[in-house]
Formats: C-alpha cells, sequence, structure tokens
C-alpha cells in the first residue's frame, strides 16, 4: 500500500507511522511524508497513492483545501482526516472535501489500524453525530458501505429532501398580499351595518327598501284608515286590506316598475355576491401561485374560520330580528284582543295608531330578516369557494407528504445529511427546479393534487432526474457556501 501522512508535527507523524508499521498487514507499506497542505499535492502528483492521513490544521494550506484539491484531481486516493477537532462543521466539510474517514487523535493508539482497513475496503468511516446533545461521540463506529453511484444517488435525495420541505413549507416571505383578507373587499362584511345597508339601499343611496316601506305604509293607512272614527268592524277589515297589501309589497308583487321588496334584496345579494367572488379570485390568484401549500393552505383555512365566525354573528343578529318579528306580532294581536273586547264601538285615533305602528314593526323586522338571511348565504357561498382551494391544497400537501415518505436515505450518516442542509436555506435552485417542473407538468404545485396524471412517482422521478442533470452545480454551489 502506498501511503501518505500528512502533518506539520514531527512527534505525530513518528506516531502514524509506528502505529502502521506494527501491524503485520501494513509493515512493508510505502509511507511518505508531507508537512502541510501544499507539499501532500506535490507528494501526490508524483505518486501513484493509495491512501492519504490528513491532519486539518497545517501552515501555508491546510487539510480541507488539500484534501478537496487532491480528490478532484485524484477520485480514487482515500483520504482520512485526523485531528483533534469535534467539530461538526469540520467533520461535514471533510465529507463534502471528498474524504473517506474522519478519525479523532485521542483514538489513533485504538482505532487507527481498524479505520484504515475499513477504508480501503471501501467504506466510510465518519463519527456518529448525537442529535440530541448536538455533538459527535468519539467512537469511530459509524461505518457506511456506499460506492461512488450510491452516494451521489443518496446525496440527491438529500437534497430532494430539502427541495420538497422548502416546496411545501415554504420561505419567510410567503408572498402573501399586503392588505388584510378583510380590507380587500369593496364591502366588508365584518361590518353588517354597511352590508345591510348595500341589501336594502343597492348600489344607489335613492333607493332604500326601508324607507320606502314607511312611505307607502303610510300612505296606505292614510287611504285605508279615515282620521275620524270608525266602527270596529270596519277597522278590521282595513286592517286586514293593510296587511294583505304590505304582504304582496314584500313577497309577491312584480309591476313594470316595481318588483317586491324580497326580490329587490335578493337581486342586491347576487350582485354582492359576483363582486365577492371575483375580489376573492384576485385576492388568492395574488399569492395562491407563488406560495408554498402549507402556509397557502394555513392561510387559506384561517380565513374560513374568520368567516364563520363572522356568519354566527350575523346568525345572532338574524336570531334577534325574528325574535323581534315574533315579539311585535303577538303584541299585535293582544292590541286587536283589547281593542274589540272594549265596550266602545268606535275606535279613536290613538288606538289605530298603536296598531299600525305595530304592523310596520313586524315589516321592519321582516326587512331585517331577509338581508340577514341572504348576507349569511352570500358568505356561505364565499366559504364554499374557499374550500374548493382547501381542498386542492389539502391533496397537494398529501401529494408532497407522500413524495417525501418515498425519498430513501437510509444507511446515509446524519453527518452527511447535515452537510447537504448546511446553510440550505440560502440555496436558490429549488425555485428554479420547481418552476421547470411545473411547466412540464402544465400546472402550478398548488393545484397537482387535483391533476389525475400527477402523481408521486411522476413529480419524484422528475425532480431526482433534474437535480442529477445539474447535481456538479448544486453540489458545487453548497461547497461554496460552506468554503466561504
Amino acid at each position: 500500500m502506498k501511503l501518505l501522512i500528512v502533518d506539520d508535527q514531527i512527534s505525530n507523524q513518528f506516531l502514524l507511522v509506528e502505529q502502521i508499521q506494527a501491524h503485520l498487514k501494513f509493515k512493508d507499506s510505502d509511507i511518505r511524508i508531507a508537512s502541510n497542505g501544499l507539499e501532500a499535492i506535490a507528494v501526490a502528483e508524483q505518486n501513484d497513492l493509495d491512501l492519504i492521513l490528513m491532519d486539518l490544521q497545517m501552515p501555508v494550506m491546510n487539510g480541507l483545501n488539500a484534501t478537496k484539491k487532491i480528490i478532484s484531481k485524484y477520485p480514487y486516493i482515500k483520504v482520512i482526516i485526523i485531528t483533534s477537532s469535534d467539530d461538526i462543521i469540520l467533520v461535514q466539510k471533510s465529507i463534502m472535501a471528498g474524504a473517506r474517514g474522519y478519525l479523532f487523535k485521542d483514538n489513533i493508539l485504538t482505532n487507527l489500524i481498524s479505520v484504515i482497513q475499513n477504508v480501503s475496503n471501501g467504506y466510510t468511516v465518519f463519527p456518529k453525530y448525537d442529535t440530541n446533545s448536538s455533538n459527535l461521540l468519539s467512537s469511530c463506529d459509524s461505518i457506511i458501505q456506499l460506492n461512488e453511484s450510491e452516494k451521489i444517488l443518496k446525496i440527491n435525495k438529500i437534497i430532494a429532501l430539502e427541495i420538497i420541505t422548502i416546496w411545501k413549507n415554504g420561505i419567510k416571505d410567503n408572498n402573501f398580499v399586503g392588505d388584510t383578507f378583510l380590507n380587500f373587499f369593496d364591502i366588508n362584511f365584518s361590518n353588517k351595518k354597511d352590508l345591510i345597508n348595500f341589501l336594502i339601499r343597492g348600489d344607489s343611496s335613492k333607493c332604500n327598501l326601508l324607507q320606502e316601506l314607511e312611505l307607502r305604509f303610510h300612505d296606505l293607512i292614510s287611504k285605508c284608515i279615515d282620521e275620524k272614527k270608525i266602527d270596529k268592524d270596519n277597522l278590521e277589515s282595513e286592517l286586514d286590506i293593510v296587511i294583505e297589501r304590505v304582504n304582496c309589497w314584500f313577497y309577491t308583487e312584480q309591476t313594470n316598475n316595481f318588483s317586491c321588496f324580497r326580490t329587490k334584496i335578493e337581486t342586491n345579494a347576487q350582485i354582492l355576491r359576483i363582486n365577492y367572488a371575483k375580489q376573492l379570485k384576485k385576492y388568492i390568484d395574488s399569492f395562491l401561485f407563488k406560495t408554498a401549500s402549507l402556509p397557502c393552505l394555513e392561510h387559506l383555512e384561517s380565513m374560513e374560520t374568520l368567516l364563520k365566525n363572522i356568519i354566527e354573528e350575523y346568525q345572532s343578529e338574524l336570531d334577534k330580528f325574528t325574535e323581534q318579528e315574533k315579539s311585535a306580532f303577538q303584541a299585535y294581536n293582544v292590541l286587536i284582543d283589547i281593542f274589540f273586547e272594549s265596550a266602545s264601538q268606535e275606535s279613536n285615533q290613538s288606538e289605530i295608531n298603536s296598531l299600525t305602528r305595530t304592523i310596520l314593526h313586524i315589516y321592519r323586522a321582516k326587512m331585517q330578516i331577509e338581508a340577514f338571511t341572504f348576507a349569511i348565504q352570500d358568505i356561505q357561498g364565499i366559504i364554499r369557494t374557499l374550500q374548493f382551494y382547501i381542498d386542492d391544497l389539502i391533496l397537494a400537501n398529501n401529494l408532497l407528504e407522500t413524495i417525501h415518505s418515498q425519498l430513501d436515505i437510509s444507511g446515509v450518516d446524519e453527518s452527511i445529511s447535515l452537510l447537504v442542509k448546511h446553510k440550505f436555506d440560502t440555496f436558490q435552485d429549488s425555485t428554479k427546479l420547481l418552476q421547470e417542473i411545473e411547466a412540464e407538468v402544465g400546472y402550478s404545485m398548488n393545484q397537482w393534487g387535483v391533476q389525475c396524471h400527477v402523481n408521486p412517482s411522476l413529480i419524484l422521478d422528475k425532480l431526482i432526474t433534474k437535480i442529477s442533470i445539474s447535481s456538479g452545480n448544486i453540489l458545487e454551489s453548497i461547497e461554496q457556501e460552506l468554503y466561504v
């Protein structure tokens, strides 16, 4: 075996030579010595080396840079890093530089020969990473048997895992529009007064159905009931005519100049519903196709919860006016009973006014009931539209979860995973890859879940293929980020 020891400390050089030559299998090894990284590169260029024991901290050129340069030119040479440092970042950088092993100097006497044997036999030996304490374990028993193509595939899968995580969870800037959801609409439906006024008035301040009801009602009363005292039989029939006529205004009247009150409120509600649908689509489109699926889903679900809470408030108002209508109707019946039980055969103006005011209260309450009923229907329509988007996003998230679960990186040491993930938040290729795959599939990622031809295997194959094609650039980008 042709072996190179690279260390600036002569005592360490002697120790390593002594340990290697003391082992029967390696006693005839051709051992060369270098004191820094630059000398190591020169020796590698002049000799067909099998293995290098490389110190990290050395003058002129450190061990990491020397390893990177040697492996880039002579990838068949196996490098074992020998150092006193237990810094996880150095382990990660050593892996990225192409080292096949990592040994603490404190363990030279006990582990040197076994590490050399395992690396020589094609294994990769690095200290385990304790995820509970975030420390490296001192023992060197993390051995991975991966050939070069398997290693590249595993690293590509780790990159794919990171990309899928970014696609799903997004980054800090999630592209939501600056305006709040409610303020995005021309008529804010959290403001009950504005919404109900629109339903009763429409888009014209001159058309107030509640005022029109009162004006027409008072005009009807003046025509049907003379201000003079009338007998009770006549008053009863006149009141029946008033109620029948107001009912007609409310529910059935259809003339060239006038539709019934309920139809007008319903028409205003339809206009509002159409406007809401347009404004909602504009709002969602402003972030749906450029925001990660999970934040997007959470945002829409929060909007849905907000709208459901608003509906509860509207329902409370609806119940209040329903109770008012009921109370006014009961009051009317009581007044009628009192009126006809009195001894006098004639009615006075105050009695007539009380009865007519009660009738008007009934229909005012009816007007509010109709308005709140249609308002609730409009908001429920927005919720139904939101639910379509939410269902799509749930399917898209499930698809990404399935892809994530299918990315098998078993057999890869945690140190390798940490290395690939290190400073990955600055890695920009994930957005580019997503755009390329979306272009090929023909749909935005947040629409993938509802497309029959889009399945986890299709996306995973495309993603791994694209990463593999550009893996050199991707790995180089990570390297450059680590070696700044």
